[in-house]
């Protein structure tokens, strides 16, 4: 009876650990074909490509610079905070793989706040100035703002309404041409 209990205990921990196995495989199967679509083609290039990011000194924004730049294009972060967009274009060129002389002469910083359709007119100006005669390949609205209470803007619009969305529209407009 020993050798049964012993042969059916060792049966019973085979097939638990083959069962574990095969779960994390079908979850990870699963995750990479549902999840994440299958296999990821490889980044394209983008060298001689303009890209303008609204709020790319942080998050989500930053990556996209820090993706873009490592593809070859020309980023300008166009922020609110010219100090924190410098920080994270010192970041960007950091943490780069490729000459640091490089990636610093394709990372410019433009100052915007959607906050005021002043701003976002200046900004546009001088993106115009300094990149007329290239063409805007891509534009990430990105920047947005939120706020737990009512705020009005010099403009006389609810702050949350015009930097995420009344600013967009208006940098968007004015870039159109570009």
């Amino acid at each position: 009876d020993d050798a049964t209990t012993s042969s059916w205990t060792a049966i019973t921990i085979v097939s638990i650990v083959v069962a574990s196995l095969l779960s994390t495989y079908a979850i990870h199967q699963t995750r990479y074909w549902v999840v994440q679509g299958g296999p990821q083609p490889p980044l394209g290039n983008m060298t001689g490509k303009l890209v303008v990011i609204t709020g790319a000194n942080t998050g989500i924004g930053k990556e996209t610079a820090r993706l873009l730049v490592q593809q070859g294009a020309t980023v300008v972060l166009a922020c609110r905070s010219p100090a924190k967009a410098e920080m994270a274009v010192k970041d960007i060129i950091s943490s780069s793989s490729s000459n640091d002389n490089d990636t610093a002469s394709r990372l410019h910083v433009v100052q915007l706040d959607l906050s005021s359709f002043a701003s976002v007119r200046r900004a546009a100006a001088t993106v115009g100035e300094k990149w007329g005669s290239q063409k805007i390949d891509v534009l990430i609205n990105n920047a947005g703002v939120m706020m737990s209470r009512q705020v009005m803007t010099t403009d006389g619009y609810e702050t949350v309404m015009q930097a995420n969305h009344l600013g967009h529209y208006l940098w968007t407009r004015l870039l159109l041409p570009h």
